[in-house]
């Protein structure tokens, strides 16, 4: 009995650790590379519809949307409204040449001066949220970032209406930031849509946005920004693209410990390790021993990280009878 419920403690750190440590809202990978539905990996069913038909282009990870900084960008309706006092994280790739304020996402009304914004401007990527005209909370990079490549941005607010609550990462380096304003001092509570790639009164989007990421209630730590930034848990699993347009590659900027599963090295070693994980516990059921029981549950926790991306409840349930597993051979082991 003991033996159990030391083991059921490890599966639930196991569950915690593989969860990132917050809340992940939504989750639009934006790999459709057809029509104007975008959906949310979440679970939770915040899509979207992308208006004016941006095109879809080979991304950062497979697939991404490219915005001509006119007219395009991407409704998602009523999300995201969230207050000043409530922590959130947002994470993107994105990639332009313009220098003009362009707007990356933004719950926004531009009659009440209420809402959220996270843009470019001259280059300097920017976190704004508003009560009023004169009472808002803006913090902005000192470098910029319109080279006409790709990077990736996490920006964190821990609800304080502070700026010494704002961190803004750029490619996994936290940025040297300028206060811009500090006088947030009431709600920021607005009625405007969610957008991607643009705010109530325009200031559009021009370049490609890619794996578009919120977290409610969550601030994301450097360890877990830098493992977003080269792979890590931010890999898309086990989706197979389609072939590319001619001349065209996927891009392949991965790096890190764990290998993306859109890529052959990367479905072979999860491959492997199904293979693995079935041989010991094969073998565990025909030999009971202690040993083999704990590398087939091991085995099976590593597994778990990966199926994480594809949806936490098919982890949690493997993770659940695996550990299951492990406990009944535990019982019975010669």
């Amino acid at each position: 009995m003991r033996k159990s419920f030391i083991f059921l403690c490890l599966i639930i750190f196991s569950l915690l650790a593989i969860s990132v440590s917050g809340s992940v809202y939504s989750c639009w990978h934006l790999n459709e590379n057809v029509g104007t539905n975008i959906s949310d990996s979440s679970g939770y069913g915040r899509n979207g519809i992308a208006i004016n038909n941006p095109l879809w282009v080979i991304g950062k990870l497979n697939y991404s949307l490219q915005f001509n900084g006119v007219n395009q960008y991407i409704d998602f309706g009523d999300i995201v409204n969230f207050e000043r006092n409530q922590s959130a994280s947002y994470e993107f790739w994105f990639n332009t040449s313009e220098s003009g304020l362009e707007m990356v996402m933004s719950r926004y009304n531009s009659t009440s001066l209420k809402g959220l914004m996270i843009y470019l401007s001259a280059g300097q990527l920017l976190f704004d949220i508003r009560g009023s005209s004169s009472g808002y909370l803006a913090v902005k990079t000192n470098a910029t970032f319109f080279d006409n490549k790709w990077h990736h941005g996490i920006i964190t607010y821990d609800g304080s209406s502070s700026p010494a609550g704002v961190r803004i990462y750029v490619d996994g380096t936290p940025q040297n930031t300028t206060i811009a304003k500090d006088t947030l001092a009431s709600s920021t509570l607005c009625s405007m849509p969610f957008y991607v790639g643009r705010r109530s009164s325009g200031n559009y989007w021009s370049g490609k946005l890619d794996e578009v990421v919120v977290y409610n209630d969550t601030i994301l730590n450097s360890t877990e920004v830098i493992s977003r930034y080269n792979g890590g848990l931010g890999l898309e699993c086990m989706s197979i693209p389609e072939i590319p347009p001619q001349n065209e590659t996927i891009s392949q900027n991965i790096t890190g410990t764990i290998q993306d599963l859109n890529s052959t090295q990367g479905l072979a070693f999860f491959f492997i390790m199904i293979f693995f994980w079935l041989t010991m516990l094969t073998l565990s059921l025909v030999f009971r021993t202690f040993v083999l029981a704990s590398i087939m549950w091991l085995v099976g926790i590593i597994m778990g990280f990966w199926l994480i991306q594809i949806s936490p409840m098919v982890a949690i349930g493997f993770l659940l009878f695996d550990t299951a597993l492990f406990l009944g051979i535990g019982h019975t082991r010669k």
